[in-house]
């Protein structure tokens, strides 16, 4: 289950979903896996909209170096050229 747009969730203080969701991935019976996708510029732990996005250790996210995103670590000395900036929306 990919989550995406989650700041209603911090809007409303309904963060709370985010444990129960992680807790269901948990059981057997439960999704096989739920990512939330959040889109930070600074660094340190998740949050949305400034609200502390609850998680238990390290191993339960990950920040994505913008290389990445942009498929430099594929792209040949052709392809970097070729790459196009990430444009990110309603910033600026």
């Amino acid at each position: 289950m990919l989550l995406v747009y989650p700041g209603l969730l911090a809007r409303y203080e309904l963060l709370d979903m985010v444990t129960d969701l992680q807790n269901a991935a948990s059981r057997p019976n439960g999704p096989p896996g739920v990512w939330l996708l959040i889109p930070m510029e600074a660094m340190g732990l998740p949050a949305i909209d400034g609200v502390a996005v609850p998680v238990i250790s390290s191993a339960q996210w990950a920040r994505i170096p913008q290389a990445w995103i942009e498929n430099a670590h594929r792209a040949g000395k052709e392809g970097q050229a070729q790459a196009m900036p990430l444009q990110t929306a309603g910033r600026g």
